[in-house]
């Protein structure tokens, strides 16, 4: 029986949004700190490279604007101006962000993002 070969495609898909997350941060123990506060998710443009336009979305499937709320924990430690930080942040939605007509599925965000980083600081803090 002659081998056959199957082929695949992949379609990008693209949703670029501003992000608005202002945060109320708490430190603990001097390196330990929390953080939460309300989002707002502006969508600014949707496209799909699809070839064969089985995707059939457009920009009037997702909702403008999706709220929800950040919050997280981390670390950050260092001396004088030079901080190292380590974070979780999670993000949770309150309205749905997608609906795609041909399933009925609705799309929300709930992720956690690990960041790190430094904090170089213009002036030294004092102690």
């Amino acid at each position: 029986m002659p081998k056959t070969k199957t082929g695949k495609e992949i379609s990008p898909v693209t949703l670029n949004y501003f992000c608005l997350s202002p945060t109320i941060k708490a430190t603990f123990a001097k390196i330990v700190f929390m953080k939460a506060g309300p989002r707002v998710d502006v969508l600014i443009s949707y496209n799909t490279k699809d070839l064969f336009n089985s995707d059939k979305r457009t920009d009037k499937d997702f909702d403008k604007a999706t709220f929800g709320v950040t919050y997280g924990v981390g670390i950050c430690a260092g001396h004088n101006r030079v901080k190292f930080i380590a974070e979780f942040d999670a993000q949770y939605d309150f309205t749905d962000s997608s609906f795609n007509k041909m399933s009925g599925q609705t799309f929300r965000n709930y992720c956690g993002i690990l960041n790190f980083g430094v904090s170089i600081g213009l002036r030294a803090e004092k102690e």
